[in-house]
């Protein structure tokens, strides 16, 4: 695919050139029209052996860095992290450590449960109130509320 575009560019290049040496006269017009037949067939030459069947259509795949994988992950699991602990603090003003349980599918973050590890003077909830929590760490994770377990 590389060959081909910078074949295209090349003719597009020449023809360039071509139209600014040469002089008026019938004998540009030839020219000219040469080039231009040229430039088509460079064009258009690919598409022909595709039809042939003499060579197939590739395109290259994007290789995606592993570590930048990592890295992407590591940053969405921290700032979910730190928006659940913000809208604990907020909502229920329960200071608590989230730790979030994730798994990547095809290098995309999925969350599966989390831990909410209350502080001592916050442990002491209703079961109401922890339902509350479990219910809003769950809606922001976007998970079962099932699937979210505090401690103390």
């Amino acid at each position: 695919m590389k060959s081909y575009i910078l074949s295209v560019v090349g003719m597009i290049l020449l023809s360039v050139v071509v139209g600014l040496v040469l002089p008026e006269g019938r004998m540009a017009v030839y020219v000219k029209s040469m080039v231009a037949l040229f430039l088509f067939f460079v064009v258009v030459s690919p598409i022909l052996q595709v039809v042939s069947g003499s060579k197939k259509l590739e395109f290259e795949t994007a290789k995606i860095d592993a570590n930048f994988v990592a890295t992407v992950t590591e940053s969405v699991v921290k700032s979910t992290k730190e928006k659940v602990e913000k809208q604990l603090l907020d909502n229920f003003e329960v200071s608590a450590d989230v730790e979030i349980l994730y798994e990547t599918q095809n290098d995309v973050v999925c969350f599966v449960g989390a831990r909410v590890l209350l502080e001592e003077n916050d442990v002491k909830l209703n079961s109401d109130r922890l339902e509350e929590i479990k219910k809003q760490v769950a809606l922001i994770l976007k998970i079962d509320a099932s699937e979210v377990k505090i401690d103390g």
